[in-house]
């Protein structure tokens, strides 16, 4: 296959076995971060598998050489002895990657099976009261049957109101509709399409919509550092070149390293995954290396072979060089021989290249984790004070990659002078090992990753509302502390502690003299300090019973079932709030191995978690969700922030999980925000509080009925509930998060006693209407006006009960305040829909009831309230009463919230 610019898609997931080299885009069906432009390349070998385990392929280990459907391809290389691509098909249909988000799509994870109990259960209670009524309604129409029968009323009565058996049981079952109202389910399913619709046009989709009943019972959210908390794009501040010994250690600028020819420009200009897209005459690739290229000046040319023949003995996949370097330098043009992409789990990565002319050479460059780069450089090569460096940089909250490389060979026969052939013959097919080992340490490459502006707000504003927040990244520790104090998820008075293995090689922490922690034979703990903290830490004693408990607690936790925390025991008041621990992903998973009891202590005080793989921030969500939390052992609700890529397994592990994407939906978490920044968490919180308190309030006002005629519910479902509900639930969420969270589940005391005591009001009201009726003597026995008056007066119940749970703050705005209406005769007025509505169904509800009409009332079976020989005030006293009772049962309902709220402790909440 030639270089072409022709795109096609693919529909499946195929392997490539080929020697091919793609330069890919997503398609606008995958979602960016998770399939982003990148090079892909055949497989060399796979291993002959043995057993059936083997068999099994691990696309995320070979995703390199892996074609994803919805993949678009761009451009292809044709491989040097000409062959056709060959692939085989891994997956197809929903074991796709595209697939997989369609069938997330249409079958969600079920997100939390206590919200769906509780509600079965609260739906069971009312189904038993709902049969007591059917029994009593029942009995109480069988003797009216009798008793009228008995009677012989007039043939008017009979034909309206003759009570058969059929009939009996049809005006029975009209109180099982009361459990689950009709216009209930629909209320429902318009309140949570509009929840969505707000999220929406703050650019946060959801692709769960059950997510969002229960997203407001989070109370521990995760995030990523980079590109969550801080930017994507970062600048580099200089290279800090090894051999320098000056105190504080000084950088290089840019400018001064990259024109220099040797391995140090060399390994800053060519030790990428960069790939040149002839299309569009732009470089691609990761964001960080492009940032650190685009500084050195240094340009990227992806030659063909035959063009690339003439100035290299072996084939190459690139050219790479500067101009500003003399053309008689080696160094001036590298061709790139192999790529050995960057991984999580390696955190490193390395190209082999080809310098030119008569002293060319093969060489090694490698970039990565400076822990990483390292352990596979000669220890001679090492500076003794890299450590010290390291830290320097780190605790400024600098984003640092060391630099490394090592000659290979010479691309000329030394003895003969021919050249060519050395690296087809011997090197081609070695080992990514066999390259990165014994390398020469060149120094570090310094980068500014400053934080987002709407991080900091956002994590005062979580932390202000008792959230706990605690950051995972897979950048260094110390930088990531550095970070978390500048957000504010470490405060300045919190005292930090660093847990590492007591058979640590490479430390990546300093500790102030006064932090030395007791010795543990399986942990240490060591006190981090800034620069400015000499002052802050004088009680050395206090410092010191801190870190006698943390070791008290990892030797409890040795060879014992019984998980020991730092909280008990004596004198241990103010050590959990300023107590945060901090640790690598060696620690954490050396933790999990050997004393699996101290990770209750781990999740409990744990803040930054530092060069975590993928695999390492799912473990910490799942341990989050399941090793509970300081309150009272209470089990966590976590809450996952990151990118759809290296955090793909946290979010689908978490709770509810907020992927950062530029598309509408995210394989990996129910909400997607396109916002890139972590405001959109604080925004999703308060949209499902608004939407979760909505659902409880429909939940009582739907448990108050009454048996009515057909048109009467028909009138109450239609032109009562639904308006109410509807303008109700367009309520916006309040302008902060509050201290004050929606409770776990729905069958709490609070929730249960509004039902009880909102149903006992209402029920006893009704009673009173319903005796008055009886005793009024202008009215005739014959007619049923027990259902008439029970009909006005449940309208009333109905718009005022809605009014009465319209609680505000601290979920929701105001009521008068829910969604701004404006008036086409001003300008300036404006009211809120939902008390709009309320004053349009009341004046309604008063019509019908003071002036009703004879075409609605024949329609609707109503009565008239009043006698044949009632003029004036007396024809309209007994309706006069019913609006009476129905006003002095709203104060009542309003008296018994706040009665609720006071005895709960949440005397936050407020109606106006």
């Amino acid at each position: 296959m030639n270089q072409n610019t022709t795109t096609f898609s693919f529909l499946l997931s195929v392997i490539l076995y080929a020697f091919l080299l793609f330069r890919l885009v997503p398609s606008p069906s995958v979602v960016p971060r998770e399939s982003v432009l990148q090079a892909k390349s055949s497989i060399a070998e796979l291993p002959t598998p043995t057993t059936d385990e083997d068999r099994k392929i691990d696309i995320r280990r070979l995703s390199r050489h892996v074609l994803f459907s919805g993949t678009r391809v761009l451009q292809a290389r044709e491989s040097p002895d000409g062959h056709l691509v060959k692939a085989v098909v891994l997956r197809t249909g929903f074991l796709t990657v595209k697939g997989d988000l369609v069938r997330a799509i249409l079958h969600p994870k079920p997100l939390d099976i206590d919200f769906n109990l509780d509600s079965f259960r609260f739906l069971a209670i009312m189904a038993v009261i709902a049969i007591s009524g059917f029994i009593y309604t029942w009995v109480i129409l069988d003797k009216e049957f009798s008793h009228r029968s008995a009677k012989n009323v007039d043939v008017f009565f009979q034909h309206q109101y003759r009570f058969g058996v059929g009939k009996m049981i049809r005006k029975s079952l009209d109180i099982i509709t009361i459990v689950v109202p009709p216009a209930l389910p629909s209320v429902m399913t318009t309140g949570l399409y509009l929840a969505q619709m707000r999220l929406k046009k703050q650019g946060i989709f959801c692709i769960n919509p059950s997510a969002i009943n229960v997203a407001g019972t989070l109370n521990t959210v995760v995030f990523d550092k980079t590109g969550t908390l801080t930017e994507e794009h970062m600048s580099v501040s200089g290279v800090w070149k090894s051999g320098l010994s000056c105190d504080p250690p000084q950088l290089c600028k840019m400018e001064q390293v990259s024109n220099i020819p040797g391995p140090l420009s060399a390994v800053l200009a060519a030790c990428h995954s960069l790939t040149f897209d002839l299309t569009t005459c732009k470089i691609f690739g990761d964001p960080l290396d492009r940032v650190i290229f685009i500084s050195t000046n240094w340009s990227l040319q992806e030659s063909s072979l035959e063009e690339a023949a003439s100035r290299f003995t072996s084939p190459i996949q690139a050219v790479i060089y500067n101009a500003k370097i003399e053309s008689t330098s080696p160094w001036q043009q590298l061709g790139v021989l192999r790529r050995f992409p960057f991984s999580p789990t390696a955190q490193r990565q390395s190209v082999v290249v080809e310098t030119v002319g008569s002293e060319g050479e093969i060489v090694v460059l490698s970039k990565g984790a400076p822990e990483a780069i390292v352990r596979h450089c000669d220890f001679q090569t090492v500076p003794k004070d890299f450590e010290n460096k390291l830290s320097y940089f780190a605790r400024r909250g600098h984003r640092v990659l060391a630099l490394a490389w090592k000659p290979i060979c010479r691309t000329t026969n030394s003895e003969s002078g021919e050249s060519g052939g050395v690296w087809m013959k011997i090197y081609q097919f070695q080992k990514r090992e066999d390259f990165e080992c014994d390398l020469r340490f060149l120094g570090l490459v310094v980068l500014n990753n400053p934080l987002k502006p709407e991080s900091e707000p956002t994590i005062s504003e979580l932390l202000n509302a008792n959230f706990r927040v605690i950051m995972a990244t897979g950048d260094n520790l110390l930088t990531g502390v550095s970070v978390a104090r500048q957000c504010g998820i470490i405060k300045a008075t919190d005292v930090v502690v660093q847990v590492t293995p007591s058979n640590n090689i490479v430390r990546t922490a300093s500790s102030s003299p006064s932090s030395s922690s007791p010795s543990s034979s399986l942990l240490t703990f060591e006190v981090l300090t800034t620069s400015d903290d000499s002052e802050k830490f004088e009680n050395s004693v206090w410092i010191g019973k801190i870190l006698e408990k943390l070791a008290q607690s990892v030797s409890q936790c040795i060879g014992s079932t019984v998980v020991f925390t730092v909280d008990s025991g004596e004198d241990s008041a103010g050590i959990s709030e300023s107590l945060r621990l901090v640790m690598t992903g060696t620690t954490w998973n050396f933790i999990r191995m050997h004393a699996p009891h101290f990770l209750s202590t781990v999740v409990s005080y744990g803040t930054v978690f530092a060069r975590f793989l993928p695999d390492d921030k799912t473990s910490l969500i799942v341990a989050l969700q399941t090793k509970g939390g300081r309150e009272g052992g209470a089990l966590r609700r976590v809450g996952m922030c990151g990118d759809g890529a290296n955090d793909c397994g946290a979010l689908k592990a978490a709770y509810i999980g907020v992927a950062l994407s530029d598309c509408e939906a995210s394989i990996a978490a129910p909400f997607t925000a396109r916002q890139q920044n972590i405001l959109c968490v604080a925004n999703i919180l308060k949209s499902v509080y608004c939407h979760d308190l909505f659902l409880t309030n429909g939940l009582l006002v739907g448990s108050i009925g009454n048996t009515l005629t057909d048109p009467e519910y028909l009138i109450i479902d239609l032109f009562i509930v639904a308006p109410l509900c509807v303008t109700y639930a367009v309520s916006r969420p309040w302008e902060k998060l509050e201290a004050s969270t929606i409770p776990l589940r729905l069958m709490t005391p609070s929730n249960l006693a509004s039902v009880f005591l909102q149903l006992f009001l209402a029920v006893a009201t009704q009673i009173v209407i319903f005796i008055g009726v009886q005793h009024q003597p202008c009215l005739d026995s014959a007619g049923s006006y027990e259902t008439t008056s029970l009909f006005y007066f449940s309208c009333f119940q109905y718009i005022f009960m809605c009014v009465a749970l319209a609680k505000g703050p601290p979920f929701r705005d105001r009521v008068y305040r829910n969604s701004k209406f404006k008036s086409p005769y001003s300008r300036v007025h404006t009211t809120g829909i939902f008390l709009l509505n309320v004053i349009i169904l009341v004046n309604f509800t008063l019509g019908l009831l003071i002036f009703p009409t004879k075409p609605l009332s024949e329609w609707a079976k109503l009565l008239p309230l009043y006698g044949p020989n009632d003029v004036g005030f007396r024809k309209n006293a007994f309706s006069i009463a019913i609006i009476a009772m129905a006003f002095l049962h709203f104060m009542m309902a309003i008296a018994f919230e706040a009665l609720i709220d006071v005895v709960s402790h949440d005397r936050s909440a407020t109606h106006y």
